[in-house]
């Protein structure tokens, strides 16, 4: 071949590789504009959304749920389950089960834990009253909560 051939297949080459480059570059900045729009919206409903803490966070946690349901009531359980981890983050899964005199206070304990200063997600809760129970003050709660928490450097 020719020098100049060879040149220009080089040339060539470089201007591929560099508009591959390109193409990785702009799907990276769309990928994060579209990230920056999400935490957008998140802070404009939520000016100081709940913050994901360090590992291991237990002790906090247990001492939110104690100041959250004890002055409501003092018949409640807690148990915590395996706590399950992906690369940088930890879910401790907590169940809660609580006894209180009205369905407002059971509610209320439940939208307690859930606007608490840590990032949690509550599933499977259960308010159960019945007629003769309630009559008596006893409404039963129970909920599955799930705390987040940070795992890396």
């Amino acid at each position: 071949r020719k020098p100049m051939e060879r040149k220009m297949e080089q040339l060539q080459q470089q201007i591929s590789a560099a508009q591959d480059e390109l193409t990785a570059y702009q799907a990276r900045l769309a990928k994060q504009e579209k990230m920056q729009k999400e935490l957008d919206a998140i802070f404009e409903k939520n000016p100081n959304p709940p913050v994901m803490t360090q590992f291991d966070n237990s002790r906090n946690v247990m001492n939110q749920l104690s100041r959250i349901i004890t002055p409501v009531t003092s018949d409640y359980s807690v148990s915590f389950a395996t706590v399950d981890s992906e690369p940088e983050v930890v879910h401790r899964n907590i169940s809660v089960s609580f006894v209180t005199g009205t369905y407002e206070s059971a509610r209320g304990i439940l939208q307690a834990l859930h606007d608490s200063e840590y990032r949690c997600f509550i599933q499977n809760f259960r308010i159960d009253i019945e007629q003769r129970q309630y009559a008596a003050g006893d409404v039963n709660a129970s909920a599955n909560i799930t705390y987040y928490e940070y795992n890396g450097d």
